[in-house]
This record gives structure tokens, C-alpha cells and sequence, in this order.
């Protein structure tokens, strides 16, 4: 393969990210790339692709081949365009984070190109929150393609200038005591395996990542994956074979030995040095079974109030960045998926194109902190009044579900649901006979949006859906139009119901589906 001859990411980008999910094994690990000295793969290394004839082989219409594209982050226009190079075959098995899915995040709804791991905080990418990961200022290793937030920066990390740091080495050996519960699901029971690079055990069925340069056997997952933790946060230090709560300080590598760093115990009020690889912070989702576990272990331990109230704080944790908003459109983009359904059956194909939308007289788009963007009304609205029309991209009821199980397979917490059902009306005419047909479509507004695909779900909604058929080209589309259900004040935030059953709903409104109660601790 000629180095020179890199693709456009643009125009293959288009094509990667319309194919079918890959097959693949996604519980495996491979290393951090280092970081390139000429223009070659940023993973491999090597003229042709590793996993060159994986990804060429698989069932994929059309057949894609695996060539060598330039990372699509940034612009030439503004001399911030990534210079790596990478094959799509290397891009797409890689895993140097867990749940990295190149596929998934190159689509339009996500980053709509094909990024390398240079523009991702790995610490909040771990965590699963993928799109706050690709948001905000990034500090970068000097050796590695890898990068964390600045207010993500990891322990033991030595800044060299702007945006520059140098990772601390992880130790690999351990020969203290382990914890009593497995650090995956947090649950003591069952046979544990013990890490030899850290204080953690598992379970070898929770444990299934694999990777070429470490045993699954005897290596925790966080050790295998390198997994970070920031400095200035709250994290599980093994003392004397007791779980205790600290703060890992900033600036702890200042003079201190390879593996060692400094936190702040709650017990000794003051900084001290531990190793690193005694710490440990749970996964967000186990939190509650990490706090049933350590209660039992030790029981009327005086740290329960601590214990409990960072296990709360890391379960209920969100972050509260301001993503950029998309721009506001007042049309549909019909989606190649149903492009292709409209030829089959013989129907003229609408050329509508996304543009912009005048200003709203009604509402306006707030950013409500945790909770993302919302509507609020700019004037007092009456029971009838229209918001508007629900815009986005018109795709089949398949591609819904191929964007649904790449999101699946990605694990990703803020993974955007915009989808709202429709149908369209069509006739099929052969000869003399006329077939009247209905179909069943989606209005995807993650890519394309206005006001009324930023409103927040309510289980006791103040606007309801209405429908109403509109000729569009050959056939009759039931267009979703926002209404208001009841008067609705000024500064009022604008809800509708979207009847998700999968989701739980956290609107505190004559909630339907609340999230189940937890007990933590609580004080007398």
C-alpha cells in the first residue's frame, strides 16, 4: 500500500459508517498506540493493515476496502486538522479503551468521521460517558495516543507545557492483601482471582477481557486496559485490608518514588503516601452492590457514612458539560436507507436538504446543567398553540435498529435518543392495478433537529404529538407535530410524554418508570 495514496476520510467515512455493525470480539484489549514518527498507521505501524483480511471478508454491501485514511478530526481551514493515518481494518478492531467502537462513534449523530484515540478523554470515555469524552481541552501523553481532560488529569502524571503530560508507569507487581469482593460486580461470593498487578479480585465469568500481552487468569481489567485515576477525586484506598475513602491529591508525583502517590486520608486529616496500585474505584454501575458488600464485610465499621456517601455521590454522577448544540433546521434529510426503499417501490424521490430555521417566537433552547438541553417558552403559549414540526432524518425501521445495536454494543451512557415513529402512504402501480400501502418509518432528530426534538420527556407532559399527512413527492407522510397540551407560562420548560418503556425516567412527575429506590446510609 503506497503511504501517499490516503483516502478522503470524508467520502469513505460515508460509506464505513453506513455498513452493518462489524463482527467481532469486543471484550479484548489491544495496546496504546505509541505515537507516530512518519505518516504511516497510527496503530500498526505497517504499510498493509493488520486485520486486513478480518475486515475484507466480512459480509458487508457494499464491500468496503481497507485502506489507509487520515483521522477526520478537526479542519484544514484552520491548520487543526489531525495529521494520523490509520487503516479502517486497524481503526475498526482496535480497543485501547473499553468499549471503543470506531464504527459507532464515526456516526453522522456521533462525530461523523472516523477519529483516532488522540481526541477522547479516556477516563470519562471508561466511564461511558462518550460524548462529554470528545468535548472540551484535552492533555496529551508524550508517548502514547492518549489523552484525558485537563480536569481529568490522572495521579502521578507530570505536566511538560501546554497540554503535554508524561503518564506514570503502572507497577506490575503486588503482593499485599486483596479485596474481599469482586471489583467487576461487586459481590463477595464465589471463587476469586487474585490481580497481581493491584489490590483487586474478580471473577473469572465477570472477567472477560482478553489481550496479547497480559493473562486474564491474573490481571484485573483495569490493569489491562491501563485504566486512570484522576487526581483531586474521591477513591477506595486498601489499608490494612480495609476498604477507607481518600482524595488522591494534585501534583502528587512531586519528589516521590516510581508507583507511589499522595492522597488525602479522611482518617489522618493529612496528605500521605500510599501505592498506587492499592487504589480502587468502582464502576458507576455496581456502585450500590459495592456499598451491600462493604456493610457486610465490615459491619459497624466507623467509615460507613464516608463509604456510603462516596458510593452515592459515584452512582448519581453525571457529567455536567455543555455539549455543542446542532444546528437548527426547518426540513427533513431523507437517509440513503430510505432512499432505497422509495426506488424499490418505484416512488419520486423528494429533494428536501436540511436548512436553517427562522427563529422561534414561541420557545428557545436552555441548557439545564446535568440534564442537558431543554425548551422553555419565550412567552406565555395557550392549550392548542403550535411548537412546531418534529424535523430530523427520515430513516427505515432497519437502520433505526442497526444505530440502536452499534450503540448497544458501545455501552455508551449518553448515547442520543431523538427517534420518533412515523408512517408513510404510497401506491404501487403495475399495469392496470393500483396497490395502496403503508410503511412504517422513523424521524431520527439526533442529526438534524429544531426545537421540538430537545424537548424533555414528562410523565405528566405540558405538549402532546399530533399528526397530520402531508404530500410529499409520490407519497403522503404523516408528519409529528408539537402542540400544547395546557397553558404554558413564560420560562415554563416544555415536556412531552415519549412513552419509553426501556428507559427509566427520572422526570419526578407522576413518574410512570422511577428508578428503583436504593438504601445508603443514613445518618440518626
Amino acid at each position: 500500500m503506497d503511504r501517499n495514496n490516503v483516502v478522503n476520510p470524508s467520502k469513505n467515512s460515508q460509506r464505513y459508517q453506513n455498513t452493518k455493525p462489524y463482527e467481532m470480539n469486543h471484550n479484548v484489549c489491544t495496546d496504546h498506540p505509541s505515537r507516530p514518527v512518519d505518516e504511516i498507521c497510527c496503530y500498526c505501524g505497517k504499510d498493509e493493515g493488520k486485520h486486513r483480511e478480518d475486515f475484507e471478508n466480512q459480509k458487508q454491501r457494499p464491500k468496503i476496502e481497507d485502506v489507509l485514511i487520515r483521522c477526520g478530526h478537526g479542519s484544514e481551514d484552520n491548520g487543526t486538522h489531525c495529521n494520523h493515518r490509520m487503516h479502517l481494518s486497524c481503526a475498526t478492531f482496535a480497543k485501547p479503551m473499553m468499549n471503543f467502537n470506531t464504527q459507532y462513534l464515526s456516526l453522522k449523530q456521533n462525530n461523523n468521521a472516523l477519529w483516532c484515540p488522540n481526541h477522547f478523554c479516556e477516563i470519562c470515555f471508561g466511564e461511558g460517558f462518550q460524548q462529554t469524552a470528545s468535548c472540551g481541552e484535552l492533555l496529551h501523553d508524550t508517548e502514547t495516543i492518549r489523552a484525558f481532560h485537563t480536569n481529568c488529569r490522572p495521579i502521578g502524571s507530570k505536566m511538560l507545557g501546554r497540554s503535554k503530560i508524561e503518564l506514570a508507569k503502572r507497577p506490575t507487581n503486588y503482593t499485599g492483601d486483596h479485596m474481599k469482593f469482586c471489583g467487576l460486580c461487586g459481590k463477595s461470593g464465589g471463587k476469586l482471582q487474585k490481580c497481581k498487578s493491584c489490590i483487586q479480585s474478580f471473577h473469572l465469568r465477570c472477567h472477560q477481557t482478553t489481550s496479547s500481552s497480559h493473562d486474564r487468569l491474573t490481571t484485573c481489567r483495569d490493569c489491562i486496559f491501563d485504566v486512570q485515576i484522576r487526581a483531586n477525586e474521591k477513591t477506595f484506598l486498601l489499608d490494612q485490608g480495609v476498604l477507607e475513602v481518600v482524595t488522591t491529591c494534585k501534583d502528587s508525583e512531586a519528589n516521590l518514588p516510581e508507583g507511589v502517590v499522595s492522597v488525602l486520608s479522611d482518617r489522618q486529616r493529612r496528605p500521605i503516601t500510599v501505592q498506587r496500585n492499592c487504589l480502587y474505584t468502582p464502576p458507576q454501575e455496581i456502585c450500590h452492590t459495592v456499598f451491600q458488600s462493604w456493610k457486610q464485610l465490615y459491619k459497624d465499621h466507623k467509615d460507613l457514612p464516608a463509604v456510603s456517601e462516596f458510593l452515592q455521590n459515584l452512582h448519581e454522577y453525571w457529567p455536567a458539560v455543555q455539549k455543542p448544540q446542532k444546528k437548527v433546521i426547518e426540513s427533513y434529510d431523507l437517509h440513503q436507507s430510505f432512499v432505497k426503499f422509495l426506488k424499490r417501490n418505484k416512488q419520486e424521490i423528494p429533494d428536501f436538504k436540511p436548512k436553517p430555521a427562522e427563529v422561534n417566537k414561541l420557545v428557545k433552547i436552555k441548557h439545564f446543567g446535568r440534564k442537558g438541553y431543554g425548551v422553555v417558552a419565550k412567552k406565555t403559549i395557550k392549550p392548542g398553540d403550535e411548537i412546531g414540526t418534529y424535523y430530523g432524518e427520515v430513516i427505515t425501521i432497519d437502520e433505526r435498529e442497526r444505530r440502536r445495536s452499534l450503540s448497544i454494543i458501545s455501552k455508551d451512557k449518553e448515547a442520543k435518543q431523538y427517534c420518533f415513529e412515523a408512517k408513510i402512504d404510497y401506491t404501487v402501480v403495475n399495469g392496470a392495478k393500483r396497490c395502496n400501502y403503508k410503511e412504517d418509518v422513523i424521524i431520527d432528530s439526533s442529526c438534524y433537529q429544531n426545537e421540538t426534538a430537545i424537548l424533555n420527556s414528562s410523565c405528566n407532559p405540558n405538549c402532546v404529538a399530533d399528526v397530520e399527512i402531508i404530500d410529499m413527492g409520490d407519497f403522503g407522510f404523516h408528519a409529528v407535530t408539537i402542540i400544547a397540551k395546557t397553558e404554558i407560562k413564560r420560562g415554563t420548560e416544555l415536556t412531552i410524554d415519549y412513552r419509553w418503556k426501556e428507559f427509566i425516567c427520572y422526570c419526578g412527575d407522576k413518574c410512570k418508570n422511577p428508578p428503583t429506590p436504593l438504601e445508603w446510609f443514613q445518618p440518626l
